[in-house]
């Protein structure tokens, strides 16, 4: 499969994109990109965060679970839920202002 495909958002990606973005971070659109590596780039406090959207009750691929694996940079982040985007961002937040991301 050609890297230039179209790929498919799940169906809760522009809900998650949106309340992100509510709560001050800045968000990167990666979900066209492929290699299995996230679908978002996320900017929050002068860290980068990479993460999945999944539609409730979807799993990761075989792939995807390989690549985020295999990555090097931060931990990619998974959110199913509106909820989880709140708890993350407020958690995260925390960890930064005490000195570890």
């Amino acid at each position: 499969m050609s890297r230039y495909n179209r790929h498919r958002r799940d169906a809760n990606h522009k809900d998650i994109v949106g309340r992100l973005r509510e709560l001050g971070c800045s968000v990167r659109d990666l979900s066209q990109v492929g290699d299995h590596m996230g679908d978002i780039q996320i900017g929050m406090m002068g860290y980068d965060f990479p993460a999945e959207i999944k539609s409730p009750g979807e799993q990761l691929t075989h792939e995807q679970g390989e690549a985020h694996m295999a990555w090097r940079g931060a931990t990619v982040v998974i959110f199913w839920s509106i909820q989880q985007v709140d708890a993350w961002v407020v958690d995260t937040r925390r960890r930064i202002i005490n000195g570890c991301k």
